[in-house]
């Protein structure tokens, strides 16, 4: 699918760049099938996006989730799907990205300019080096911590690619073009509690003196079921721990209670893009009463009960060897 992209870029003059899992394999950190990738994503330039859309067709792909984060497409013939896990039978999905930002927890922390390139031909390209691929999977973590979404393949890539790492690439990655990075220190964290050396220790210390009291509490004490969707019940204001101010956290507090008419349409659009969504009653809700449901009966997270449903359903699941 890459090959195929590459040569329909060239054909149309597009320039655009493979990132995350596809990169991880560019630099050979994974040898072909070891590490599972559920879709393909690419950065291009805003005026590219509706060509870039155009392009995918002829491939066989249509457009089924379009958000400000990433406009996702799917094999338009694709056959069954496998709920647990990134099954190697599983339709493979492309994510177009304009921008690379997360919302920490309101205000965005954006990396494009530092991860796109600055001039290039018309073809699929990479990342410029090795800081601006660590910078982007640490910000993808980051973002995913905050969501208490983390997976812990993103942690192993983190702690693979580092040794790969000089000092004078990781001060890259420490240092932004106006100020530290005070989010990094949390990922960091984490991954050194399961991959204990990977990280430098003195890119440990430098990233935990600026990164603020209260996230760094959190992240000295967290555990990856604490981030990940092993948190079987919700957490209503999840990601608090992430606000720079009193003005942020009042913010984040609000938005969650009182979601804004985008956030609402593009959760609507989520919901009808995935199967396990939209045969909850928790999205069907209205933002108040989920609030008022989890006051009383803290419900459990809708996308953890689906993967622990499709467990239970899947052949051999809980089968103990003969």
């Amino acid at each position: 699918m890459l090959q195929k992209l590459d040569q329909a870029a060239r054909r149309a003059g597009l320039v655009i760049q493979a990132l995350k899992g596809a990169a991880l394999h560019e630099v050979q950190l994974y040898a072909p099938g070891m590490r599972p990738m559920a879709d393909i994503d690419l950065l291009l330039r805003p005026c590219d996006l509706e060509r870039a859309s155009q392009l995918l067709q002829p491939l066989g792909y249509r457009v089924v989730y379009d958000s400000r984060r990433e406009r996702t497409f799917a094999p338009a013939q694709a056959g069954s799907f496998h709920p647990l896990g990134e099954h190697r039978d599983n339709p493979v999905k492309i994510e177009l990205h304009t921008h690379i930002a997360e919302r920490l927890p309101v205000r965005e922390v954006d990396i494009t300019t530092e991860l796109a390139l600055p001039a290039a031909e018309p073809g699929l390209h990479y990342y410029a080096s090795l800081p601006a691929l660590m910078l982007h999977l640490l910000l993808h973590a980051a973002g995913n911590m905050r969501a208490h979404a983390l997976r812990f393949i993103q942690l192993h890539d983190i702690a693979a690619l580092s040794p790969r790492l000089t000092d004078g690439e990781w001060a890259c990655v420490i240092e932004g073009h106006r100020a530290r990075r005070w989010w990094l220190y949390a990922p960091l964290a984490m991954i050194e509690r399961y991959h204990g050396g990977s990280i430098p220790r003195w890119v440990m210390q430098w990233a935990a003196s600026s990164c603020p009291a209260m996230l760094r509490y959190a992240a000295d004490r967290h555990t990856l079921s604490d981030v990940s969707l092993s948190r079987l019940r919700m957490t209503f204001f999840a990601g608090f721990e992430w606000s720079r101010s009193a003005r942020d956290g009042l913010r984040f507090v609000t938005n969650r209670a009182w979601p804004s008419a985008q956030t609402r349409k593009e959760t609507a659009a989520y919901v009808a893009a995935h199967a396990w969504a939209s045969h909850s009653d928790w999205y069907r809700a209205s933002p108040p009463r989920r609030a008022l449901r989890w006051i009383v009966r803290r419900p459990v997270r809708v996308a953890t009960l689906s993967l622990l449903q499709a467990a239970c359903i899947t052949e051999h699941s809980f089968r103990l060897p003969e």
